[in-house]
């Protein structure tokens, strides 16, 4: 069990970051927007 734990606490900070990442971008590149359900299903 402690092994998922550690898996679990070292995803979250990857899965936030790739949210925000994938935010930016969708704020820079509005065009994009047919992108981010790919994201979404990848997440």
């Amino acid at each position: 069990m402690s092994v998922i734990k550690h898996v679990g606490l070292f995803l979250v900070p990857i899965s936030v970051s790739a949210i925000a990442v994938a935010w930016h971008l969708d704020l820079l590149t509005p065009e994009t927007q047919a992108v981010t359900p790919e994201v979404v299903v990848a997440e």
